[in-house]
Parts: C-alpha cells; sequence; structure tokens
C-alpha cells in the first residue's frame, strides 16, 4: 500500500494555510496506483481540476481520500474517469471550485463511498454522477450553494442523512435523515430561514469547522454512524464519540491520544 500523508504537527486541520500544502496550479494529482491512501494534505489554487482520477489498472483496486482541504480549482476538484473497484473520498472539506466530487461512472460505473464530506459554493455542482451508481454509497455529507448540490443518479440505497442547500438531498438519503433547503451561516446567534448549518466562517479565510449556536445547527448529532466502515474521525483526525455530525469536521470531537509505553512500578508497603 502507498500512503502521502503529513506529519501531525504539519495538518491543516481544516483551516487554509494552516499545515501541509500542494499548489497544483496548473496541473492535476493523478494517483494511478492500486491500494493508495492521501490524506491531512491541504491541495489548493489552479485552472484545472484538483484531482484527475484514472480508473487504476489491474482490478482489484482501491483509492482513498481523506480529512484533505481542497479548494479553488477552475474545474473539478474531484474528477473521475472510468471505474474504481473500491473508492474512498470522506471526511475532506472542499470548497470555491468549478464543481465538487464528480464521478463519470462511464462505462462502467465506480463503486466506492462518498461520506462526511463539507462541499461547500462550488460553481455547478456539489457531488455529482455522469451515470447510474448503484455501487456508490453517498452518506453524511454536508453539500450547499453548489448550483445542484446533489446529482447522483441511481445511487445504493444505503445512501443518507445528507444535507443540501435545494431540494436534493432528501432525494439522495434513500436511507433516511435527508435534509433540504438548508442555509449556510456563520452567525451564531440567528438562522434566517431554518434549517441552518452554522460554520466559523464563510469568508476570508473559509472556515468550514461546525459551531455552537442558539439555534438548532442541524448538523451536529445527525449523522449515521459510519465506523463499521471507515476511522471514526473527523478532518482534523479528531475522534467521533456519540452520535456522528453530518460533514467532514465533528463538533466537539476529542484528540485521539496514541499509548506509547506504559510502566508498572512496584509498590513499597510498610
Amino acid at each position: 500500500d502507498i500512503t502521502l500523508t503529513a506529519d501531525a504537527g504539519n495538518r491543516h486541520l481544516g483551516i487554509p494555510g494552516s499545515g501541509a500544502r500542494i499548489n497544483n496550479s496548473g496541473f492535476s494529482v493523478r494517483p494511478a496506483d492500486s491500494y493508495t491512501t492521501i490524506e491531512c494534505i491541504e491541495f489548493s489554487g489552479g485552472g484545472t481540476r484538483g484531482f484527475h482520477l484514472p480508473d487504476a489498472s489491474p482490478s482489484p483496486n482501491k483509492l482513498v481520500i481523506r480529512y484533505c482541504l481542497v479548494h479553488n480549482h477552475g474545474s473539478e476538484a474531484f474528477r473521475t474517469f472510468g471505474a474504481w473497484d473500491d473508492l474512498q473520498i470522506y471526511g475532506n472539506i472542499v470548497y470555491a471550485s468549478g464543481q465538487g466530487i464528480d464521478l463519470d461512472n462511464t462505462p462502467t460505473p465506480t463503486q466506492g463511498l462518498i461520506a462526511n464530506n463539507t462541499v461547500y459554493n462550488n460553481g455547478t455542482g456539489g457531488i455529482l454522477a455522469g451515470g447510474a451508481s448503484p455501487g456508490v454509497v453517498v452518506r453524511n455529507n454536508i453539500s450547499l450553494n453548489n448550483g445542484t448540490d446533489f446529482g447522483v443518479p441511481g445511487l445504493s440505497g444505503d445512501s443518507g442523512n445528507n444535507i443540501s442547500s435545494d431540494t436534493t438531498a432528501v432525494g439522495h438519503s434513500p436511507a433516511g435523515g435527508g435534509i433540504n433547503s438548508a442555509m449556510a451561516t456563520s452567525n451564531p446567534a440567528t438562522c434566517g430561514t431554518p434549517p441552518c448549518v452554522g460554520f466559523q466562517s464563510l469568508s476570508g479565510p473559509v472556515d468550514l469547522h461546525l459551531i455552537s449556536t442558539v439555534y438548532s445547527n442541524v448538523a451536529i448529532d445527525a449523522g449515521f454512524d459510519l465506523s463499521a466502515f471507515i476511522p471514526a474521525l473527523d478532518i482534523d483526525t479528531q475522534v467521533r464519540a456519540g452520535a456522528w455530525d453530518i460533514g467532514a469536521d465533528e463538533f466537539g470531537a476529542t484528540t485521539a491520544v496514541e499509548l506509547v509505553s506504559f510502566e508498572a512500578l512496584p509498590v513499597e508497603h510498610t
């Protein structure tokens, strides 16, 4: 297996310019090796797409892109060409690109999981597919202000708990939990027209972490527990505990601690 990652002290933690960053201006990231994981890196800039994902040969193949911050690409942030046997895109924040996540799915549909992503303000589309996608589970995603927030025809019946600013989330949540017509706001006190998703900042710089609000922040505690399928971590690689939140961030998550060593010392008795 191949893993491209950033060490713990150089991760972006969902904030642009705060950690390991690849400015792929004029170029796309094109992983073509089977069993590759890309995580915890910021990808930004350029007039082209962020990730250009050709199908990996031979089969079986698997690609995981998780906990990344992907933004400001002129074309798609993610675009597949051909089919993947197991494509997993989860825990990412994607914003300010031409489109968010676009699965080509022709002539053979991709199999995989699109989950717990926050996809915001991408010109003409949030999470899309060019053909029937019965093997793609779309779950726990926030997709707001993207033109068409969800456009994945024939997706898996296990899809659910998606939020959109248009009327596409409920139709893309056959397993339940979908929320239509949500509004993105950075105001913790007032919502305007509910339902609302409260974020830290929607401009200069964008920070799509969830916030505590006076009104009901509909992304909090509204997700489906996917810990049987993916790690229970958010974009900051903090632990999702209890009811999962929808989107890349887990409000009130805790930092994972790894026990490196343990020593038992004898107790003196007098």
